[in-house]
């Protein structure tokens, strides 16, 4: 089973901020992904999660980036993918799972215990309701809103 990291800073990078727009085409993009999660490592995050919420499901840029990211942090901190499955499994990193994302009890399969998974939380009542699932961490949140 994947250790649990510590409480701290689970830091987000999120395509469309640090690249100013989601298409997968931008020059450079990988390597200020690469840039973002070893600064983000540096600073003392403790986890680094990949969002990039403009591509479909599967798409193999979202993978590559994963791999990116993960690759960037050489085994200092878990890297996790957001929502995509098949991008996670293909760079072998963690599942991180909203409200509507998905059956945390069904995506654990294929995820085995060799990759963490998260779910985010908004409430007590969510949070309640995940003591059944087999996640390794809940996420709290929003700190600020997001499309």
């Amino acid at each position: 089973m994947i250790p649990p990291f510590d409480s701290g800073i689970y830091a987000i990078l999120d395509v469309s901020r640090i690249a100013g727009t989601d298409d997968a085409d931008v020059p450079g993009l990988l390597d200020r992904l690469a840039a973002y999660a070893d600064a983000a490592t540096a600073a003392g995050a403790v986890a680094v999660q990949l969002r990039w919420k403009a591509l479909p499901m599967g798409h193999p840029e979202r993978a590559r980036a994963c791999l990116c990211v993960r690759e960037a942090v050489a085994g200092r901190v878990p890297v996790l993918c957001n929502d995509d499955l098949a991008a996670a499994l293909a760079a072998d990193v963690g599942l991180h799972l909203g409200q509507l994302d998905g059956d945390a009890r069904a995506l654990r399969v294929p995820l085995r215990t060799r990759a963490m998974l998260g779910r985010s939380t908004h409430t007590a009542a969510q949070v309640a309701a995940a003591r059944v699932l087999t996640v390794d961490y809940l996420g709290f949140g929003p700190v600020r809103a997001t499309s």
